[in-house]
């Protein structure tokens, strides 16, 4: 799944190998690379977002196995 992350097409294929490859993935900052977490069956996967709607989000579509948590950093605008 696309998003207006500013992922390239390069970034996507690359990232997909290296969570392809990975036994766990930790990030900051929910988005493209999430889907393309689950995509490829990152097997242990924790995200943090500032966002609580991106975190529900990515809940609702993620694997079971992937934790989501809120980081309240206070008030954000854009990207969070």
């Amino acid at each position: 799944r696309r998003t207006d992350g500013g992922l390239s097409d390069g970034d996507r294929q690359l990232l997909g190998q290296i969570y392809f490859e990975a036994n766990s993935v930790m990030e900051y900052g929910l988005g493209e690379s999430t889907y393309i977490a689950a995509a490829v069956g990152v097997p242990r996967y924790v995200g943090i977002d500032s966002d609580a709607e991106w975190v529900a989000k990515a809940r609702d579509a993620a694997p079971i196995h992937f934790q989501f948590y809120l980081g309240d950093i206070g008030p954000t605008r854009e990207w969070g």
